[in-house]
């Protein structure tokens, strides 16, 4: 079966209310006997920060 468009997810920064920051990525996942698509989102974990988080490089390698 082909790769459907959309299947490639990149990683991106969301920020919550309190101004914190987060890496994330978001896919589409084909769903039995329907014809739509759910997308589905991930959270991997906080952006690196004086008080820890993950750097882009870090957030890459737990996507995969």
């Amino acid at each position: 079966m082909s790769r459907r468009k959309g299947q490639i997810s990149m990683l991106r920064i969301g920020r919550r209310n309190d101004g914190s920051q987060y890496f994330y990525f978001q896919y589409w996942l084909d769903v039995a006997g329907e014809d739509a698509r759910k997308r589905r989102r991930e959270i991997v974990g906080p952006v690196k920060t004086k008080s820890g988080g993950l750097t882009k490089a870090e957030a890459e390698a737990r996507k995969m």
